[in-house]
């Protein structure tokens, strides 16, 4: 359980990561980015089995909704960069 622990606060901390919150730019880009995530090393299979395979991320102006979804949880972050506001929506099961 405690390794589920780690596991699950890692995959946090990295999805937040790649939020760009405190990144400048333009508020007119509009689109989608798709990331397929691939594992490398010495991984049981219900291990990996937990971990997420794709990461989407999708943009309109200065907000960003972030999907990434596994076998044990789905995990959506909505992103309002305008004024630096995060909100996670988990629904595990």
């Amino acid at each position: 359980m405690k390794n589920l622990s780690y596991l699950f606060i890692a995959i946090l901390i990295i999805s937040l990561s790649g939020c760009s919150l405190f990144q400048g730019g333009s508020d007119t880009f509009e689109g989608y980015i798709n990331y397929d995530i691939e594992y490398e090393g010495d991984i049981d299979e219900a291990t990996r089995a937990q971990l997420p395979t794709s990461v989407t991320d999708y943009y309109k102006g200065a907000k960003i909704r972030k999907e990434q979804e596994t076998a044990m949880f789905s995990m959506y972050q909505i992103v309002n960069s305008a004024n630096k506001e995060v909100i996670i929506l988990m629904d595990m099961m």
